[in-house]
């Protein structure tokens, strides 16, 4: 029993370590959204734990890296930011639509 938990632990850490493909991310990704799917998560606080996680690893990333991650959080923020002003939009319409129907 003992020797099953070792060897899967080292399974892990021997994965974690190893160089991974462009496929073998999305299909981490895909992994991962499949587990979203069961809890609630805004995605400001997306956008903020990537900020974070791009300012921790700036001195270990070369320049392309860090531009690259720069303009994924950039198009992430900006498809948040143009939900939010939407779902505002879609409100305001809204709240006018019942207004002017109850004049």
């Amino acid at each position: 029993m003992i020797d099953s938990l070792l060897a899967c632990q080292f399974a892990a850490v021997f994965t974690w370590n190893t160089m991974m493909t462009r496929d073998d991310v999305l299909k981490r990704f895909v992994e991962e959204a499949d587990k979203l799917d069961k809890t609630y998560i805004r995605r400001n606080d997306i956008i903020l734990q990537l900020a974070q996680l791009v300012a921790d690893s700036r001195t270990s990333l070369s320049d392309e890296s860090f531009a690259a991650l720069l303009r994924i959080g950039a198009a992430i923020y900006k498809a948040n930011l143009r939900q939010n002003r939407a779902r505002k939009e879609i409100a305001t319409i809204m709240r006018e639509s019942i207004n002017s129907g109850s004049d």
